[in-house]
């Protein structure tokens, strides 16, 4: 009987028909065994797992088939040469163990065959694998094959290093093949060469000592040559010009072999490849390269003692240094270039299996790995510096040590064993010397602040303005001995001097006031440019963090590094507290926060609100005293010396005679004439230097304080006075300065009459006001030298006393004549009202009840002695 085709054959089960025992099965129902499942997916299920246990089989059976035979051809092949296939035939062994290890007998023999197949076929491949990476620049094809074939045994990180250390041989050679000079009494050592030889390296042990370099072989090293400056200035000279060539060289490598590492080892390994071949151009000359900068400038890490001071400087590492960053700002351009297109792939491989976005997204993260280890890798190339930037400061202070000795000894040899007392030529010279002297400083402070900019980039900024500041205060102070020991040879013999005073020495002695206003200008120059390089600083380091900080969205590999940038990566992770693995590149807070500290001026109290090289300031300050004494002594030299022997004159001890009462009247002395003519001379001696505008623009800011020239003279007059209140500061200061002593005495001319308006001072052009402050300070000193020489007077005749009331109004009359605020003195004044007085009628007016009444009633009791009058 036909069966009905909609009808259920035998061994099928139609869905939703009756089933057995006459109940209908519905379709969501379950299975034998599955409650939920029906027949039918039972059926596949059991079909599925059938197939899959016959392919098993399957293979487990063609493996053990294929087994001996396979394993019986790999000795032929091997003997053959015939890697290529002994690779496949180890691999299909390889799969069929792993498909006979479920269980099946033999299988340690099976491991053990294999591991002596494998290394069979290693040291077979080794010499082909030598072969090709010597060929490499000829032919890739060979070199391919290996890394076929290597891919195959699952080897390809052998090869890659294999490659990775044979890559830089030829850079290597380079770098050992430079001979530095050597002294001509030595034989120039030969550079040693190499070729890339069957599988050995061709510069793992070569170093400097080879070159004479070095100081670590066990032969005592020969004593330095008479030549040993010159030639360590040649070998500076050599080496940094001979450096960015190399660096060339290594640039040329690096574009090759992004071309051929993506041809040999594919798109995918070749960035990795590429940033090992950089590295790895490095590793084996790295102390070499330390041993190349401590021959030009000895760290205390690096051991090495250099021949001189004369040849100690930081300018060649510098230099060095400087070549570098450019170097690694183009290579960076190269590697991040090779290596965006892994980025790129990493990124769409990420954004399948994830849409997170942010500094935590795949992406990011990706990116943020190659840029640290492209920034890594400068680090380590950069590493020969470091002990230069962790030291920066010491090592600065030592060079400039040295560069100030060498100044100071060219500053002592302008004055050293020169008398100038009478020699104007010589005189003028000298100054002119010490002009040229005092500006060479600051291309050494500039340059070290241009050194901090390089190496520390803002790290250690208070040790560095330190050593700086320092630098600037010993010059400042060396040019304050020489100006003071040409004023001691000046006035070694005052009396030379004030004989051949012409107004030229005037001229001469106000020019070494430039030094000083020289010098103040070049510390207020570098303070400026200091702070310049330290606002590029802060900015440089905010912008920096604001690329790389934390609360950054996104991070997007820099298509460039400018080398200021690789500057600042490499001296955080040198010179900040957290270098190294702990280092946060975006975290530069320590550093902005200690710059920020020299502009601001409420951190702590550290910021320099008055000036940035405090020593040096104060140092200005004492040349500029030291200066203003000089030009003193010069012009007061003849009124000294006039005034000199004023109290063992006999004229104050001489009665009045018949022959004085038929002369004319009393006439100033030829002293006393001696010293007004030269005030009234010195306008006329100091107009040509004030006449220049250049030079009043570069000593104005020294001239401060000018007049405490003349403190000398009045202490000297307070010591005459006596008395334990007279010595103090406070009372000299307030006997030189007249209005502070108009309460004590008695005025006998109306005071608008003798004192000048401030408001009619300040209208005086700037010549004048220059011309009025050293007359001022010179007719202080005059001013109390005369009192003082006067009160030394042991006694004093009426004839005597016309004679010195007639010298004394004739000086007021030079100085009223003069029209310098101040002058004439009071006290000047009131010792001419004490002369004129009737000893009868002579009594002392000043109130005691103060120190400075005190020392004035002293005085006064000194002129009634000298009268012969008894003082109450």
């Amino acid at each position: 009987n036909k069966k009905d085709p909609s009808s259920g054959g035998a061994g099928k089960v139609k869905r939703g028909t009756t089933g057995r025992g006459g109940n209908k099965k519905d379709p969501s129902s379950g299975g034998v065994g599955d409650p939920t499942a029906t027949p039918a997916v039972d059926t596949l299920s059991t079909l599925h797992s059938l197939r899959t246990n016959l392919r098993r089989t399957r293979h487990i059976l063609s493996a053990a088939s294929s087994w001996d035979s396979t394993l019986s051809s790999i000795p032929g092949l091997l003997s053959a040469q015939n890697l290529s296939e002994a690779v496949v035939a180890l691999s299909n062994l390889e799969r069929g163990e792993k498909a006979l290890s479920g269980g099946m007998p033999g299988r340690t023999e099976r491991k053990e065959a294999l591991a002596r197949i494998r290394s069979q076929i290693e040291v077979l491949l080794r010499p082909q694998l030598l072969h090709a990476l010597n060929k490499m620049d000829t032919r890739l094809g060979p070199l391919q094959q290996c890394v076929s074939m290597y891919v195959q045994l699952n080897k390809i990180e052998t090869l890659a290093e294999e490659y990775v250390r044979l890559r830089p041989a030829e850079i290597h050679k380079l770098w050992f093949g430079f001979v530095p000079p050597a002294p001509p009494a030595l034989a120039t050592p030969a550079p040693r060469t190499s070729s890339a030889g069957e599988g050995t390296s061709i510069n793992d042990d070569l170093d400097d000592d080879e070159l004479g370099l070095g100081t670590t072989s066990d032969e005592p090293a020969a004593a330095p040559p008479p030549t040993t400056k010159p030639t360590s200035e040649a070998f500076a000279s050599a080496f940094l010009a001979w450096l960015p060539g190399w660096y060339g060289s290594v640039l040329s490598v690096l574009s090759e072999e992004t071309r051929r590492a993506s041809a040999v080892f594919g798109p995918e390994m070749a960035p990795g490849i590429v940033l090992r071949v950089f590295r790895e151009c490095f590793r084996p000359i790295l102390p070499s390269f330390r041993t190349r900068l401590s021959s030009l400038c000895p760290s205390s890490s690096s051991g090495g003692k250099h021949p001189s001071n004369e040849t100690w400087s930081l300018d060649a590492i510098s230099s060095a240094y400087e070549t570098t960053l450019h170097f690694l700002s183009q290579c960076y351009e190269q590697l991040a270039s090779n290596l965006d297109s892994s980025a790129s792939a990493f990124t769409i491989m990420s954004s399948a299996d994830s849409e997170k976005d942010g500094p935590d997204s795949p992406a990011a993260k990706g990116a943020i790995a190659i840029y640290n280890n492209i920034t890594s890798a400068f680090i380590f190339v950069a590493s020969p510096f470091a002990p230069y930037q962790q030291e920066f400061a010491k090592l600065e202070k030592k060079h400039c040590d040295v560069v100030s000795e060498s100044v100071a000894r060219d500053v002592q040899a302008v004055v050293g064993g020169r008398s100038v007392s009478s020699n104007l030529s010589s005189l003028q010279g000298t100054v002119d010397r010490l002009l040229d002297l005092a500006s060479s400083v600051l291309p050494l402070a500039e340059a070290a602040v241009s050194r901090f900019g390089l190496l520390n980039c803002g790290y250690h900024t208070d040790d560095a303005v330190a050593a700086i500041d320092e630098l600037l205060s010993r010059h400042t102070g060396e040019l304050a001995i020489a100006v003071s020991t040409l004023r001691t040879s000046m006035t070694a013999d005052e009396d030379g001097l004030a004989e051949n005073f012409d107004e030229e020495h005037v001229q001469c002695a106000l020019e070494i006031l430039k030094v000083a206003g020289g010098m103040k200008r070049d510390v207020s120059t570098c303070e400026a440019k200091t702070k310049g390089v330290f606002r590029e600083m802060l900015k440089r380091l905010e912008r920096y963090s604001d690329s790389l900080g934390t609360e950054s969205t996104s991070f997007d590999l820099p298509d460039s590094m400018p080398s200021t940038d690789v500057a600042l990566i490499i001296a955080q992770d040198t010179c900040s507290d957290k270098g190294g693995d702990e280092a946060n590149y975006g975290d530069n807070s320590s550093v902005t926060s200690s710059l920020a500290r020299f502009f601001s001026g409420d951190k702590g109290g550290l910021a320099r609100t008055t000036s940035l090289y405090p020593k040096a300031a104060e140092a200005v300050i004492r040349l500029a005293r030291t200066c203003h004494v000089f030009v003193f002594d010069v012009c007061s030299a003849v009124p000294r010396r006039a005034l000199r022997d004023l109290p063992s004159m006999s004229i104050w001890r001489k009665e009045a005679s018949d022959e004085d009462a038929l002369t004319y009247g009393i006439l100033p002395q030829q002293y006393i004439n001696t010293v007004g003519e030269h005030m009234l001379a010195l306008v006329q001696a100091i107009e040509p230097f004030a006449s220049d505008p250049e030079a009043l623009e570069l000593t104005d800011g020294v001239m401060d304080n000018a007049k405490d020239v003349a403190l000398p003279s009045w202490r000297d007059f307070a010591a005459a006075i006596g008395g334990t209140d007279a010595n103090r500061d406070e009372i000299v200061a307030g006997l030189m300065n007249g209005q502070s002593i108009r309460d004590y005495i008695s005025m006998h001319v109306e005071e608008s009459e003798k004192m000048e308006d401030d408001e009619e001072e300040d209208e005086l052009t700037a010549s004048a006001q220059f011309t009025n402050k050293w007359l001022d300070a010179i007719g202080l000193a005059v001013s109390g030298y005369l009192l003082e020489r006067t009160l030394r007077i042991h006694s004093l005749s009426k004839a005597g006393g016309e004679h010195l009331l007639a010298d004394y109004n004739y000086l007021i009359n030079v100085f009223e004549a003069l029209g310098i605020t101040g002058h004439p003195h009071p006290l000047l004044l009131h010792f001419t009202h004490l002369f004129s007085m009737p000893p009868d009628e002579m009594m002392v007016s000043a109130d005691t009840s103060s120190a400075m009444g005190r020392a004035i009633r002293a005085s006064e009791n000194r002129i009634a002695l000298m009268r012969g009058v008894e003082s109450s």
